[in-house]
C-alpha cells in the first residue's frame, strides 16, 4: 500500500477537516475555556471513524486534584478530553498522537487576512486562530488514522489519537489527566508546530510578574512623586542583559547548539497606569512586567530561579530608587517543566525513517524553542515523547497561519509512523 498516494488523494478532505476545526472558537480564558464545541465535533469524528472513543474530565480522574500536578485555579465544567483508540491485535507497539483543542484568545487585533474563526486560504497558507497552534497538527494526525483505517490496514499495536483541553496558559491539565487515567503508549508524538523538524526536547518556562510601586498623582505641589514607569524601563534593560549573559556565559544544551534560538527571555506584558485611552492623567500608582524565563532540560525551577535572582538582585542593588522601593517578583501560573526524550529511543529512529519516506529527505533535529506539555508524557504516563508537526507562524498573534503543504506532509509522516511502529 502506497500511503503517500492515499494521503494525496484525500488532500482536499484533510484541508476541509482542518478548516472545520478552526471554525470552532475553542478559546482558553482561564479559569474557564470553550473547548466544548471542538470536542463535540472531534468526538463525533472519532466515533464515525469507528474508533473506541472515550471522554475524560480532568477533575474526575482519581487522585488528580491531590497529586500536586493539578493547576488548582482552573474550572473544568464542560471541558473534557477526547481519546480515540484503534485497538491492535496485541502483538505490536502502541503509539499515541496528541494535540490540544484549546487556542489562545483572538486578540490582539487587527486581523487582516480573515476573522479569527473564519479560515481563509492565500498563497499556500491557511489563516485563522489556532491554525498553527495547534489544530493543523491535530487534524493531520487524525486524518492519518482515519485514512489508514478506511484503507483496510490493521495495526498490531494500539493507536491512540487524543484531543486534550487546557494546554494554554501553562495548563497541561488535560495532558496530565489523560496520562494519569492510563491512556498511554510505548511512544508518543505531540503534534505542535515544528516546521516539520523533529524536536526530541523542549525548553521549560518560568513565568514571572515583576511589580514596581509608585505614588499616584501629578507633581504640581512641589513634592517629588516617583514614577514607576522609569523603574520598569530599567528592569527591561536588566532582563535584556540577563538574556545576553546566559547565552554568553552559561552552557548550551547539545540539542540547541545549532538552533537559531537558545533559551529566551520573553517580555509578554508591560503596564503602567490606566490602560484606557482617556483614563486618568497622572503618574501611575504602579507598573508591572510579565516575563517568561526559558530553561533547558536538566534545569529545575529552583536552580533556574536561583540564577535569575542572583543576577537580578545584583543588578538592582546600586539603583537608588530600588534601594527603598525594591521590585516585587511573583510567580504566575505553574512552572512549565522542560523535557527530553533519549535520542537512542527506537521511536525516534522510526520517526526519522518515516519522515524520509514521506518527504524524500532527512529530517532536521533540534531542541524546541517553545515550552509545552511534553514533560507530562514521561512524568505522568511513563511514555517517551517527541514533538513533530506542520510549519506555521504568527502564533498567539493576528493572522496566525500554517503552510498547507506541510499539513499534507505531516499527515503522510504520521501515517507512515503508525504503519512502521504499530504494524
Amino acid at each position: 500500500m502506497d500511503i503517500n498516494k492515499l494521503i494525496e488523494k484525500r488532500r482536499k478532505e484533510i484541508i476541509e477537516f482542518t478548516c472545520d476545526l478552526i471554525r470552532k472558537p475553542t478559546v482558553n480564558t482561564p479559569p474557564t475555556g470553550n473547548e466544548l464545541p471542538g470536542q463535540i465535533f472531534f468526538g463525533k469524528c472519532c466515533r464515525d471513524t469507528g474508533l473506541d472513543t472515550h471522554t475524560l474530565y480532568p477533575n474526575e480522574v482519581r487522585g488528580f486534584e491531590t497529586s500536586g500536578a493539578y493547576l488548582k485555579d482552573r474550572s473544568f465544567e464542560g471541558r473534557y478530553n477526547v481519546i480515540g483508540m484503534w485497538e491492535g491485535d496485541g502483538n505490536g507497539r502502541s503509539l499515541l498522537l496528541s494535540g490540544h483543542m484549546d487556542v489562545a484568545p483572538e486578540e490582539p487585533s487587527p486581523w487582516t487576512m480573515c476573522k479569527p474563526f473564519e479560515p481563509a486560504m492565500h498563497e499556500g497558507r491557511l489563516y485563522g486562530r489556532g491554525r498553527a497552534d495547534m489544530k493543523s497538527g491535530l487534524a493531520a494526525a487524525f486524518m492519518a488514522v482515519k485514512i489508514l483505517k478506511e484503507s483496510g490496514w490493521s495495526p498490531s499495536g494500539n493507536v491512540l489519537i487524543e484531543s486534550v483541553v487546557d494546554e494554554e496558559y501553562a495548563g497541561a491539565n488535560g495532558t496530565i489527566a489523560s496520562r494519569m487515567a492510563g491512556f498511554n503508549a510505548d511512544f508518543a508524538i505531540n503534534a505542535e508546530p515544528t516546521g516539520l523538524a523533529l524536536y526530541p526536547a523542549c525548553v521549560g518556562a518560568a513565568i514571572l510578574k515583576i511589580m514596581i510601586k509608585g505614588i499616584a498623582g501629578m507633581p504640581y505641589t512641589g513634592k517629588e512623586i516617583y514614577n514607576p514607569a522609569y523603574g520598569a524601563a530599567k528592569i527591561l534593560d536588566i532582563l535584556r542583559n540577563y538574556e545576553k549573559h546566559r547565552n554568553t556565559y552559561e552552557p548550551v544544551h547539545e540539542l540547541w547548539k545549532s538552533a537559531p534560538q537558545k533559551r529566551s527571555i520573553i517580555i509578554t506584558k508591560v503596564k503602567a497606569g490606566e490602560t484606557k485611552e482617556h483614563g486618568q492623567l497622572g503618574v501611575p500608582i504602579d507598573a508591572w512586567i510579565e516575563v517568561i524565563i526559558q530553561t533547558f532540560p536538566g534545569e529545575t525551577e529552583e536552580s533556574s530561579m536561583s540564577k535569575f535572582f542572583d543576577f537580578f538582585d545584583n543588578s538592582i542593588k546600586d539603583i537608588p530608587e530600588f534601594i527603598s522601593n525594591k521590585p516585587v517578583v511573583e510567580k504566575e501560573y505553574r512552572y512549565v517543566e522542560p523535557a527530553e526524550c533519549n535520542m537512542d529511543h527506537k521511536g525516534i529512529e522510526v520517526l526519522k525513517d518515516s519522515f524520509e519516506f514521506a518527504a524524500g529527505k532527512e529530517i532536521e533535529v533540534s531542541g524546541a524553542p517553545f515550552s509545552c506539555d511534553l514533560a507530562a508524557f514521561r512524568k505522568y504516563g511513563n511514555t517517551p515523547a517527541v514533538i513533530f508537526g506542520p510549519s506555521g507562524g504568527n502564533l498567539h498573534a493576528p493572522d496566525e497561519w500554517v503552510d498547507i503543504e506541510s499539513i499534507i506532509t505531516a499527515a503522510k509522516v504520521y501515517a507512515s509512523m503508525i504503519m512502521n511502529w504499530c504494524g
